[in-house]
């Protein structure tokens, strides 16, 4: 499983059994996935350490959440900006040529990349 899966995997197991905290190893993907829920409201806050990263999930906000990872490193997902659809209460992750960010940055930017995940309340 590549690191991506496995922090949203973390994420997501975390937010079925309610727990708050979880480390995972750094890496500037994720990093820039973190902002992206960070900013949604969907991660509360997140430190950045010398190896690790140590993630305060809202547990309350995510309790019906569905997160679907969308691209695996056996099925690549890749979509063009004219073919974003943004969940109407949700949010769409990809890692464009400009960097990592929301379907909605994304389609403004006019910028098309691979889908990472999509969450929906």
């Amino acid at each position: 499983m590549d690191q991506i899966s496995n922090l949203l995997v973390s994420i997501k197991n975390a937010i079925m059994s309610k727990k708050g905290v979880i480390f995972a190893p750094k890496s500037k993907h994720k990093i820039a996935i973190l902002e992206i829920l960070k900013n949604s409201g969907y991660v509360n806050n997140f430190e950045v350490n010398a190896d690790s990263l140590k993630i305060l999930i809202n547990t309350n906000k995510l309790e019906n959440l569905k997160l679907n990872i969308d691209s695996k490193p056996s099925r690549r997902m890749y979509v063009k900006s004219k073919n974003i659809i943004n969940p109407k209460k949700g949010l769409m992750i990809l890692s464009t040529p400009k960097g990592v960010m929301d379907g909605k940055s994304a389609k403004k930017q006019n910028l098309g990349g691979e889908r990472i995940c999509t969450l929906e309340e």
